[in-house]
């Protein structure tokens, strides 16, 4: 009775302390499309995945939607879904380590991961998509698999099996990071139950691991395995020892020690530094304990060698899957899922250490508990008066904006900026709509705002930030537009083309010239865009491609569309025309790669390719040439190379 009024105590601290979090719930746009789409199941939207993520079950949205039927949406109530899965991997976490280390373990366990660290505690009220909910799914699979192995009879030892089965089918729909958890699961059962697993019943748990993943599995054969296809897209390689270095010097100790940058916080080295090495070193004894049972003869099945072979596995999986695939930039969300293993490392140790050295498990638990405090007080902005107002400060300048858009009468408008437009939707509640000004799906997570904004009459664009980028791209397409300002943000509208009349010239008869692989420029005039001129090498400066068109035109817009790689295209480049080939004018000064438009139905788009778009003076000329001016690390790939003729007649206006 005594450990349920303990446990109980110690969820009720970490309740409290999350919900000190929640006081000033942040919000943006990965936050704000699960509760837009909580608010679309509210109104008989029944999605399988995430907009634009079919590699992640929205659950933490049907919650939300739950919550927000209750209490209305907002950003608390959006909020609270991850808090409440928080609150059941906390329990799950202590049924775990107590079935399978012990009480006190179970209870230490529980203790460490209720007060801390602050980068779980931070994560435990965002509602970014299913982070909390795999760790809960990991620890109670582990469970199961604990469970599993030491059952008493066959008959428990296959429910088990079923059960597992079923969840890992469900824990694979919900997130991809799940792979961790069943690998390490299904290899430790797999040594564990042995030749009994050569059964009639192995066909039926597949069976129930196809039932648990149903939902993946429609709709990929509905949608040609788009769930792998996009997973691949974050599948990044980078060199073994940046990868290392990220991992062991920044990563694992940004989220077991106090506030780090993805929080917007400093936090100090030496700190960290201890603290990982705390668990470092438990980690070491950890793989000392298992080593040890294996060298004992007539050693027994116990559950603290199947528990601890069950958590090396599992780390060794997750990290050798980490360091190879998605370690790159500067997320360490994706380290979330060794909260599913580390502290309980610190617990086994720290507790059987108790009973032989008990100062130095005292002390070691007191660092480690100690930043775990200092760093989540430090990381709650509800507790500093200057960030209080930070956020009401980013809330009215919010409010502002979207009540002018409104007294404007705009029903929708294009932003550009993906940390704000999803935000600005849930935030105005759709009113307007602000969509991503990209049509096509690959480059659009909700492509249903982008047609409602197309069905607008007039639909202006809104900039933040950047907006001198978007200046020049209106140049580079010679449009013309108004501009305005709305405190901080900028409203740009009433978009025409100032260009007249262009007829593309045909290729027909073209000498082409390139600074390499002549033998691929066919490929850039075919009208294919599936083939493609490939320079061979990395851009360097200097390097040109030149076309003769075999008279005399009047020049009026150049076009280069990229091939496979959308970053193989110039960084820098200029146009040159010439009537003969042996003079020379620079038509287009050297300007970098712009934001690439394109005109659809009157309305002004970014176009989803990284095309080259270059309204030309109306110059006379022979002779085209676009000569880069700055290196760039990647090819310089062209699959379609067109150049416009302006024509004798005033074409409409938005034609481009």
């Amino acid at each position: 009775m005594k450990d349920w009024l303990l446990v109980a105590a110690l969820l009720f601290a970490a309740a409290f302390i999350r919900g000190v979090y929640l006081l000033t719930p942040i919000l943006d746009s990965d936050e704000a499309v699960v509760g837009l789409m909580a608010i679309h199941i509210l109104r008989g939207e029944y999605p399988i995945f995430y907009w634009g993520e079919p590699y992640c079950g929205p659950l933490e949205s049907y919650l939300a939607a739950l919550l927000f039927f209750f209490l209305g949406p907002s950003r608390l109530a959006l909020n609270l879904a991850p808090g409440v899965f928080s609150l059941l991997f906390l329990l799950a976490a202590y049924r775990f380590a107590r079935s399978a280390f012990g009480r006190e373990t179970g209870l230490v366990s529980l203790l460490f991961l209720s007060l801390g660290p602050p980068f779980l505690v931070w994560h435990s009220v965002l509602a970014r998509g299913n982070y909390i909910e795999n760790l809960l799914f990991g620890v109670v699979l582990m469970a199961l698999v604990v469970r599993t192995l030491r059952a008493a009879s066959e008959a428990a030892r296959w429910r088990g099996l079923y059960i597992f089965a079923f969840l890992g089918g469900v824990a694979w729909w919900v997130s991809f990071q799940s792979v961790h958890f069943l690998l390490a699961g299904g290899l430790v059962l797999l040594v564990g139950l042995g030749r009994s697993l050569i059964d009639r019943r192995t066909l039926a748990a597949s069976g129930f691991a196809l039932a648990g993943s149903l939902l993946f599995w429609i709709y990929n054969i509905q949608h040609d395995l788009a769930s792998l296809t996009e997973t691949a897209r974050y599948m990044r390689t980078i060199p073994l020892g940046r990868s290392l270095e990220l991992f062991f010097l920044i990563k694992v100790p940004s989220i077991l020690g106090a506030p780090m940058a993805e929080m917007g916080r400093s936090y100090s080295l030496t700190v960290n530094a201890l603290v990982t090495l705390v668990y470092a070193g438990a980690f070491i004894s950890a793989v000392g304990l298992v080593l040890r049972w294996m060298l004992t003869p007539g050693r027994r099945r116990t559950g603290e060698a199947l528990g601890l072979g069950l958590l090396l596995s599992f780390t060794a999986a997750a990290s050798a899957i980490i360091l190879a695939q998605y370690n790159s930039g500067g997320v360490t969300r994706y380290f979330l899922v060794f909260y599913a293993a580390f502290p309980f490392f610190l617990a086994i140790v720290l507790v059987n250490l108790s009973r032989k050295r008990p100062r130095l498990a005292q002390g070691a638990a007191l660092l480690v508990l100690s930043v775990n405090v200092w760093g989540t007080v430090a990381g709650a902005d509800a507790l500093w008066q200057d960030r209080r107002d930070a956020h009401r400060e980013r809330d009215a300048v919010e409010a502002e904006m979207i009540a002018g858009l409104r007294a404007r009468g705009l029903e929708a408008v294009f932003a550009t900026e993906y940390w704000e437009f999803f935000r600005s939707n849930f935030t105005g509640g759709e009113d307007p709509v602000f969509a991503i000004p990209i049509s096509k799906h690959s480059g659009n997570k909700y492509p249903t705002y982008t047609r409602f904004a197309l069905s607008r009459d007039s639909v202006p664009h809104l900039w933040s930030r950047g907006d001198g980028i978007f200046r020049a791209a209106l140049r580079g397409v010679n449009a013309g537009y108004t501009e305005e300002g709305l405190g901080p943000y900028r409203i740009f509208s009433a978009f025409g083309t100032n260009v007249g009349g262009l007829e593309e010239i045909s290729a027909t008869g073209w000498r082409v010239e390139t600074p390499s692989a002549s033998e691929g420029i066919p490929w850039m005039l075919d009208g294919n865009p599936d083939t493609h001129w490939d320079s061979g090498a990395q851009q360097l400066r200097g390097w040109s491609i030149r076309v003769d068109l075999g008279r005399i035109e009047t020049l009026g817009m150049l076009v280069v569309e990229p091939g496979p790689v959308p970053e193989d295209v110039p960084a820098r480049f200029e146009v040159r025309v010439s009537p003969n080939g042996a003079a020379w004018e620079v038509a287009v000064p050297s300007h970098p790669f712009v934001l690439p438009l394109r005109w659809e139905g009157g309305k002004l788009l970014v176009d989803e390719q990284k095309v080259v778009r270059v309204i030309l003076p109306s110059v006379e000329a022979r002779f085209l040439e676009i000569r880069l001016t700055a290196a760039n690390p990647f090819h310089w790939r062209v699959s379609m190379l067109r150049i416009y003729r302006v024509a004798d007649v005033e074409e409409a206006a938005g034609r481009g």
